[in-house]
């Protein structure tokens, strides 16, 4: 689950997947540009773009973790919308070991685990 190699996936479904990445990174360029020609407005546009950035902004994350949920991918819980966790490593029968980005849990109950991605700095309570 969540680890599927891209050869599995149909070219269709890949090409359609491929072109909504495309699609989130567009948004999220165009995002980006508001927020940094917001200020060039008066306060009262400046104010209703803050608030439909900040709509879209959350808006676009929440498509991003419900396309990751549709494919497989684990999703944790620790803030709204869910955060897509990254595969880090494997257990000693192969089973796949997930981290996420924000709080640094992992969805393995050990500790033992094969590590393949780079060590994180832990957040501090």
């Amino acid at each position: 689950m969540g680890d599927r190699s891209m050869q599995e996936i149909p070219p269709d479904i890949l090409q359609a997947l491929q072109s909504w990445k495309i699609a989130f990174d567009t948004l999220r360029s165009g995002l980006a540009l508001l927020k940094d020609t917001k200020d060039l407005l008066s306060a009262p546009q400046r104010d209703e773009v803050e608030t439909r950035i900040a709509e879209l902004d959350l808006e676009v994350k929440v498509a991003e973790a419900a396309l990751a949920k549709s494919l497989g991918y684990p999703l944790h819980r620790c803030q709204f919308p869910p955060t897509i966790m990254i595969n880090v490593g494997y257990t000693r029968n192969g089973d796949a070991v997930h981290e996420c980005p924000v709080c640094g849990v992992t969805d393995h109950p050990g500790f033992s685990f094969t590590r393949t991605a780079p060590s994180r700095d832990r957040p501090t309570a």
